[in-house]
């Protein structure tokens, strides 16, 4: 079967969630945002806007349903952030939650804030003539 070119396209679409220290209990899970199937990821980031400043360290995953830390692992909370990495350059079949895991050491924080983002386009979807 050979391919044809097609006159149509899809705006890229963006998922962004903003979270604070307040939001995050060290060691835990928590999911962000749910992509829907058929969702092809194409890069993100971690933002860190204020550093977090627990007594010892403050580390950061960024994962998905494959691993806690599939897309960025041990990430310094304390610095401005990371792009994220790991995307399996397929298409999900199902819907997938992108999560977050903080863990602090030492005291408890008093700062700490930031948001995660990806772009992503959907298999299939047409919005555009071009």
């Amino acid at each position: 079967m050979a391919l044809t070119a097609e006159l149509t396209g899809q705006t890229v679409l963006v998922a962004m969630k903003r979270f604070t220290f307040d939001d995050l209990t060290s060691g835990e899970t928590t999911a962000l945002f749910t992509l829907p199937p058929g969702t092809v990821r194409l890069r993100g980031s971690l933002v860190i806007e204020t550093a977090f400043n627990s007594g010892t360290s403050d580390t950061i995953d960024i994962g998905d349903a494959g691993a806690q830390d599939a897309l960025l692992s041990n990430n310094d909370g304390s610095a401005g952030g990371a792009a994220l990495t790991g995307f399996a350059d397929e298409v999900q079949s199902t819907s997938e939650a992108i999560t977050i895991n903080w863990t602090g050491a030492g005291d408890a924080p008093t700062t700490g804030a930031g948001y995660v983002v990806v772009e992503y386009v959907i298999d299939g979807r047409s919005v555009e003539n071009l």
